[in-house]
């Protein structure tokens, strides 16, 4: 089966294209871009397909409808989402560390975030939108949240082990932190004039120290915690 499909230039003895990693990212990337400008209701296949510089028919053929196509790319950008904030925090030294550099990466502006991590936020309201009414999507949602407080709990329970953190339920932590995110993310996106990027950091990073018992001694989120942890 193989060496068919190697003789047939990448295709399978049926002549079905297959869709390497490659050219699903870029599908994907597009639908990103598209559904972040347009919102979910109005992107439809040719105009992913333009943005990705491929056939509707290609893009269709890919993925067989719309919604499956939808809903690939929420999981693709959350994926995306999850390997560059694993790759940051791996390099961060100590949970404290973590979990500013966290609260870092996630409450930013447009102006101050990477296209992606704003294409990322945009999504995740179109997301959350959506799944009032689909339950397909409410599922992923509430798997994509899990995931999200999964994230934040691990950081606070190594903290607890560390001797830098206290809470008696560092998956309620977890709940709580991440709704306080997601609500401060909402208004930031919308321009809200009182709820800034900065006002935002300032007030997860005072919850987090009220609530894990954490010792921060006037710590802003514009200080960095290397010389505090040695």
């Amino acid at each position: 089966m193989q060496a068919l499909a190697a003789l047939a230039g990448g295709r399978n003895p049926l002549g079905r294209p297959r869709l390497t990693e490659k050219r699903r990212a870029q599908i994907l990337e597009a639908a990103v871009r598209v559904i972040s400008a347009n919102g979910l209701c109005d992107v439809n296949i040719a105009m992913v397909a333009l943005e990705a510089k491929m056939s509707p028919a290609l893009v269709l053929h890919y993925f067989g409808t719309k919604d499956r196509l939808l809903e690939d790319t929420l999981l693709y950008s959350e994926d995306r989402f999850y390997t560059r904030v694993t790759e940051e925090l791996n390099a961060s030294e100590g949970s404290q560390q973590r979990l500013v550099r966290l609260l870092k990466l996630t409450c930013l502006t447009p102006s101050d975030a990477t296209s992606e991590t704003y294409d990322d936020w945009v999504l995740w309201v179109e997301l959350w939108a959506r799944s009032l009414r689909d339950t397909t999507l409410a599922e992923e949602r509430s798997l994509l949240d899990q995931r999200w407080r999964q994230l934040i709990a691990g950081i606070v329970m190594d903290g607890i082990q560390q001797g830098d953190f206290t809470h008696p339920d560092p998956l309620e932590f977890a709940v709580l932190l991440g709704a306080l995110i997601d609500g401060l993310m909402i208004q930031i996106l919308l321009n809200d004039s009182t709820v800034t990027a900065s006002w935002a950091l300032d007030r997860c990073l005072k919850f987090c120290s009220k609530e894990l018992a954490w010792e921060t001694g006037g710590l802003s989120v514009d200080q960095d915690l290397t010389d505090k942890a040695r």
